[in-house]
């Protein structure tokens, strides 16, 4: 980005489908996203490790394991990101505060609305979370 302009919002998207990837990938782009996608559990960890990442998006492809094992890891490594979880049915679940579920037939905009304001929360916690370190510093 150039001086004065905000850094893009950061998603990463993991699950099986490499077709679907790229379709999420487009349709979040198309909102001025900047979107990764991997079909990799070791890809979820490098990246996370190297890039910062505003929302982490796990797609309903992925097994209850899967999806498990990669939210354990998003909140090891980056405690202060939102996750959103899509699903086939939405369903009563002991979801961390820090995840939310949206159905995997949302329509694009429904996708767009719920990673803007997931992301939104996010990158007001990590200004929020600046400033104070700053100021105890």
């Amino acid at each position: 980005a150039r001086r004065g302009e905000p850094l893009s919002t950061s998603i990463l998207i993991y699950g099986r489908d490499e077709r679907l990837l790229e379709t999420r990938r487009w349709v979040l782009e198309t909102a001025g996203f900047e979107v990764s996608t991997t079909a990799k559990p070791i890809e979820v960890y490098q990246t996370m490790v190297a890039q910062h990442i505003d929302l982490f998006i796990l797609c309903h492809t992925l097994s209850a394991d899967e999806q498990g094992i990669a939210l354990a890891t998003a909140h090891a490594l980056r405690p202060e990101m939102r996750n959103l979880v899509l699903v086939e049915d939405t369903f009563e679940s002991q979801l961390d505060p820090r995840d939310a579920i949206l159905s995997a037939f949302a329509t694009p905009k429904v996708l767009i609305a719920a990673a803007q304001t997931l992301a939104g929360v996010s990158a007001f916690s990590r200004s929020y979370l600046r400033a104070l370190t700053n100021a105890i510093t």
